[in-house]
């Protein structure tokens, strides 16, 4: 994570959320309101923003590979 408080990139993300580059991907792609923004083609998450968002689209931990599954 970089000093200002961001989540840099689809790895930071990913890593944030405890799944793949590519789950990220259909986030996005899925939920229009998953909360990145843009910066060039570079893609930026404010953590405690992801975390609200997973809180209200009641995601869980996997309990077979520990990554995320949204319930929405």
């Amino acid at each position: 994570m970089s000093e200002s408080g961001w989540l840099s990139g689809r790895k930071d993300i990913a890593k944030h959320l405890n799944v793949t580059g590519r789950t990220v991907s259909r986030l996005l792609a899925k939920y229009p309101d998953f909360p990145v923004s843009f910066l060039g083609r570079k893609m930026m998450a404010k953590p405690e923003d992801i975390d609200t968002w997973v809180r209200e689209h009641a995601a869980r931990p996997c309990e077979k590979c520990g990554g995320m599954l949204v319930d929405a």
